[in-house]
């Protein structure tokens, strides 16, 4: 590869295609509005809420 700098254009395109990219992964890392947990048991339950909470708390 050369030591030339990117022409105006390529580098335009470069920056679309990683705001591009950049916005589908937030996306992909959102929670949903809403989560509907089914568990069998009591005893597991407040874990899936506990780390649900941990998550929604620190993004």
């Amino acid at each position: 590869m050369s030591l030339k700098p990117l022409k105006t254009s390529t580098q335009k395109k470069l920056e679309a295609a990683m705001q591009k990219k950049k916005k589908k992964i937030e996306e992909l890392h959102q929670l949903p509005p809403y989560t509907v947990i089914f568990s069998e048991g009591i005893k597991t339950e407040p874990f899936y809420i506990r780390g649900l909470t941990k998550l929604c708390i620190y993004e």
